[in-house]
């Protein structure tokens, strides 16, 4: 299954997750280098709470990347995300 149809099938269990360690609004930032399906990798921008922390972050890349089976980046930092990344990325 495409990576963008595996996000959409388990929509709920990513906010579970996210929302278990402290982020929210999910967005999918596809990939990088080729459209949404060209790696085996999930990225995705997170807003962390402010009591979150690295270990958070973690938490969520691993039960993530279990739930997937594929990779999973979280980004937590809009500004290390090339702008016209965030501009064309889906919520979750």
């Amino acid at each position: 299954m495409p990576l963008s149809n595996l996000v959409q099938a388990h929509q709920e269990a990513i906010k579970k997750i996210i929302a278990s360690h402290k982020g929210r609004n999910p967005l999918d930032l596809g990939n990088y280098t080729g459209g949404r399906d060209a790696r085996n990798t999930v990225n995705l921008f997170v807003e962390p709470l402010p009591a979150a922390g690295w270990k958070d972050l973690v938490a969520m890349e691993t039960e993530l990347s279990h739930l997937l089976d594929a990779k999973v980046v979280i980004y937590a930092n809009a500004e290390a995300v090339p702008a016209t990344v965030m501009a064309a990325a889906s919520p979750i």
